[in-house]
This record gives C-alpha cells, structure tokens and sequence, in this order.
C-alpha cells in the first residue's frame, strides 16, 4: 500500500522555482511529480530536462526519465 499525496501542479512549480533560484538554470518537467510517503519517503520526478546555461536555452545539460529521492533515515 502507497500512499500518494495530491497537488502535483504545486510541487512540480515549487521544483521548477527552486532550481532556477539556486543554479539559475532553466528546468523543465514535462512527466508527474509524485510523493510517496509508505513505506519510506520518496519524491519522483519523471522526464526532466535541465539547460546547460541561462544564456544558452537550446543547450540541454541532462534529460532524465525517472529521478527518485528517498530519505533514508526514518
């Protein structure tokens, strides 16, 4: 059993905000953005792009299909 929030629109903007705030760098998801809280937290990002440099937005850096980030810990 999995439990998955809502709010996908949301997360994937928070995402987009963020690695453009810390890098600069223009990210694209074109996939979901799911968490998943059971039985471990994991958040999902699938078919994202990353530009190689603010001033070169034809350039991709990276195209992933899947990423999955878990936390370990708990």
């Amino acid at each position: 059993v999995a439990i998955m929030m809502t709010g996908e629109h949301e997360y994937k903007q928070q995402l987009i905000t963020a690695v453009k705030e810390s890098t600069g760098r223009d990210l694209s998801v074109e996939g979901s953005v799911t968490l998943k809280l059971f039985p471990t937290p994991r958040f999902f990002v699938d078919n994202a792009q990353l530009r190689n440099d603010k001033n070169d937005l034809a350039t991709t850096l990276f195209n992933v299909k899947t990423i999955e980030i878990r936390d370990n810990s708990c």
